[in-house]
């Protein structure tokens, strides 16, 4: 062999020896299991890239970015998963939509890179419709809970206020200064507390059971039925110039999608505060004897039932107007109502505790999580949750004369008068032995905290709050 054809065989030789080499560790592909992403603002996808060699690459540094970081975020949510056997690296990001727009996502590798183009959408109900109901001191949180719906132009509500027709109707269930009976300007935002300028988010929960949804929701109604969706954050704003109202916000739906809203014009505004005066004058009386329920250690705790001619306290339901009356005397007193002037806890029930349940006092109404009602209420066409006031008790043998005047949360007067005698019930007795089944739990961080329900007792009006949607 002659050198020229040596030099030229050792030329090729190398080559191929160069090229081997190189191929040995070397990205063959890179790859993303979605071509492009669609995404609402709020919500999340992942992305996972698959890159493909050849050799043995101990160290691969991987690059991302996004082209515009205001629409979309990028987290780093897994390993790098390197297969040796099948000569690949997988690893997950997640990507989660910020504003409506579109962007690359673009993933580096040495000189190698691949692209996914990503598009954001933003739902955008801009309302034709609105009204506002003021329902007072509702939640006795000391501020004013308003109701306000928006609605598409395709709703309208027929003679009894129901909503008919099919489209989106916006429920803004939100609170502003007792001062302030009629829709002001505010900042909201989410609270659970009740504060001022701070809107509740919206809830399901189970009640005799159905679902029920109350709060700050949106529900679509459709042929096929009413959708409700709850609302678990995000802000919105009320201005006022003159009889226009502007309300506009970015609201978290309980799926993590973030929608705007808007709405322009008039708010046909109502007062659900409900609050006429009534005369009460009762006629009958039961008198339910509980014991130390409450576990204070220094009263004992009655109910007094007082009600009309018509009420039959021996029956199953009860018809007709009824007074509830909860009040605390002595330990040595078990079977009658001593004379003298009962006052009303003048405290919050989330306050109370059980220094608060002294002789001659009064419980203010209010509900336990089973919706049963404690305390002191009126039960009749109107139902009044009772927050202040006295009764004079005088009583002569059996015979009682009870004068009494209450007010509610909304300052509406209930007074009158009861002449007569208690038929007496022992309701620490078993209810087989004809005693009410009414037994109140132990105080938890002495709070009043009931939770065992009055099982034989039903009285008229004890309806479902009419604000509460049934799914």
């Amino acid at each position: 062999m002659n050198k020229l054809l040596k030099h030229s065989l050792f030329l090729i030789l190398s080559g191929v020896l160069f090229f081997t080499s190189c191929e040995q560790n070397e990205i063959s592909r890179i790859e993303f299991d979605k071509s492009e992403i669609s995404l609402l603002v709020g919500k999340y996808d992942t992305i996972t890239i698959t890159v493909s060699y050849i050799g043995d690459i101990s160290d691969m540094p991987m690059t991302w970015s996004i082209e515009d970081p205001t629409i979309v975020s990028i987290q780093d949510i897994s390993d790098l998963n390197n297969n040796t056997s099948k000569k690949s690296l997988t690893k997950t990001l997640a990507i989660k939509a910020l504003k409506s727009g579109t962007s690359q996502f673009t993933v580096q590798i040495g000189e190698q890179s691949h692209v996914c183009d990503v598009t954001v959408n933003q739902k955008i109900f801009t309302f034709s419709g609105a009204k506002a109901s003021n329902w007072g001191d509702y939640y006795e949180t000391e501020t004013n809970n308003f109701e306000m719906l928006l609605y598409d132009n395709t709703i309208s509500f027929n003679n009894e206020g129901r909503i008919i027709g099919n489209g989106n109707v916006l429920f803004l269930d939100f609170y502003l200064p007792l001062s302030h009976n009629t829709l002001s300007s505010g900042e909201f935002i989410l609270s659970t507390e009740g504060e001022i300028h701070t809107f509740h988010p919206g809830e399901a929960f189970e009640y005799d059971g159905d679902l029920y949804v109350v709060g700050t929701h949106i529900r679509q109604y459709t042929d096929d039925g009413i959708y409700a969706t709850l609302i678990n954050d995000g802000d919105f704003s009320i201005t006022k110039q003159g009889s226009t109202f502007e309300v506009s916000g970015d609201l978290v739906l309980e799926d993590d999608e973030i929608i705007q809203f808007s709405y322009e014009g008039i708010v046909n505004e109502s007062d659900e505060r409900n609050p006429e005066d009534i005369k009460a004058d009762m006629t009958k009386g039961l008198l339910v004897y509980y014991g130390d329920a409450y576990n204070s250690k220094s009263t004992n705790n009655f109910n007094a039932f007082l009600g009309t001619d018509d009420i039959d306290f021996d029956a199953e339901t009860w018809e007709g107007d009824i007074f509830q009356l909860e009040f605390n005397t002595t330990l040595s007193v078990k079977d009658y109502i001593p004379e003298g002037t009962y006052n009303m806890i003048a405290k919050s029930i989330s306050e109370l505790t059980t220094e608060d349940l002294k002789t001659f006092t009064l419980v203010p109404g209010y509900t336990d999580k089973s919706d049963n009602e404690w305390g002191t209420w009126f039960f009749g066409e109107s139902i009044k949750k009772i927050k202040t006031g006295t009764m004079e008790v005088v009583k002569s043998g059996d015979d009682y004369v009870i004068e009494y005047e209450f007010f509610d949360r909304f300052r509406s007067r209930i007074w009158g008068k009861f002449e007569g005698q208690f038929k007496y019930i022992d309701g620490t007795k078993p209810s087989s032995q004809g005693a009410p089944a009414k037994v109140k739990a132990r105080i938890t961080d002495k709070r009043l905290l009931p939770s065992v329900k009055k099982a034989s007792i039903d009285k008229k009006g004890l309806q479902l709050n009419h604000r509460r949607f049934k799914l």
